[in-house]
């Protein structure tokens, strides 16, 4: 008779869009259970409670105080992980945040410190380190197919009912917090080089007369050890552009270049109706399983646990990440270069 494994509870706090993606991930994956959920909203909580089978809850404490969760997902908007995210490493469980780690450095330090002194691990979820033409580029520059990276420059934008209508706190965040963090460390993690200073540009307009104040467009200039990179985002484009992101990377060398273009991979209809799905989404439902990248770092974490190993993307790479965008933040409101301790 075969002995039965005991899986893994775990849980996932702040249950909105990317919240779920969590939840959905723990519901499917036999290695473990999902327990709980939380959020604020208590008729959201209820909802994904009862799509995933599982508990619900408005108070984190019910989640810190099961003694059998093992692995959190903090999931939150991006100004409050802190809390949340200390909460649960404190009381012993294994934390895997969604990205940014958070939107001070004060904050993410005191995340990684919490983590380190109960001894559980922390990662981020920078999804993109999984999404295969990014993996085949680290690959082809680690082999000097294009020689050494002396350039890179990546836009990552978003339709404006990204802003307008998905979150309602986007108003205390802003492209730069929302999208810069997946472009910065797709640079850092393909060149294994730090950013040493940086300077930045935005513009407050649209959104602005929309009553949110964020930045509309940001664009900055990052200096690293040994080459250069210029980012640009944006909350605004128009709500008929084709895809819901615009999101491409070019890496120029001393023997050639990569370029990666996520915005147009290719589907389209035109029959009696005509659909248009230019962005190939990282996560999709495909015969009652999921597949793609973006459940990827999520299983990986899961491994992790499991066999006692290290994540892929580590604490200190997360706070670095939080480093550079808030000296680009720091940037657009003095107008100058900013530096980032390294």
């Amino acid at each position: 008779m075969e002995t039965e494994v005991k899986k893994i509870k775990t849980a996932v706090v702040g249950v909105g869009i990317f919240g779920e993606e969590h939840a959905a991930v723990y519901a499917e994956d036999e290695r473990v259970e999902l327990a709980i959920v939380c959020d604020l909203n208590e008729k959201r909580a209820k909802e994904i409670g009862k799509k995933y089978n599982c508990s619900w809850t408005t108070k984190t404490g019910d989640i810190a105080t099961n003694k059998e969760i093992e692995i959190v997902s903090i999931a939150t908007p991006d100004f409050v992980h802190r809390d949340a995210a200390i909460e649960m490493a404190s009381s012993g469980k294994h934390i895997i945040v969604e990205k940014p780690l958070a939107t001070t450095v004060q904050d993410a330090e005191a995340i990684i410190s919490a983590a380190k002194k109960a001894k559980v691990k922390l990662m981020v979820d920078f999804h993109n380190r999984w999404n295969p033409p990014f993996v085949r580029a680290k690959e082809e520059i680690e082999k000097g197919n294009i020689g050494k990276p002396l350039m890179l420059s990546g836009k990552m934008s978003d339709r404006i009912e990204v802003a307008t209508k998905w979150f309602k706190w986007s108003g205390k965040s802003g492209p730069h917090w929302f999208l810069f963090p997946h472009l910065i460390d797709l640079i850092c993690w393909l060149t294994g080089e730090k950013v040493l200073d940086v300077y930045a540009i935005g513009k407050k307009e649209v959104l602005k007369k929309a009553g949110i104040d964020t930045y509309d467009l940001v664009q900055a200039m990052l200096k690293l050890e040994n080459c250069f990179a210029t980012v640009e985002t944006s909350w605004i484009l128009p709500s008929t552009w084709p895809s819901l992101i615009e999101f491409n990377l070019s890496v120029h060398g001393t023997e050639g270049r990569i370029d990666i273009d996520l915005t147009d991979q290719g589907l389209r209809i035109s029959g009696k109706n005509v659909y248009n799905m230019p962005f190939i989404s990282g996560k999709m439902e495909i015969y009652d399983r999921t597949h793609g990248f973006v459940p990827m770092p999520i299983k990986h974490f899961i491994g992790c646990v499991l066999k006692n190993k290290e994540p892929l993307v580590k604490p200190e790479e997360a706070l670095l990440n939080v480093r550079i965008i808030e000296a680009i933040t720091k940037s657009l409101q003095k107008g100058e270069v900013s530096f980032v301790k390294t």
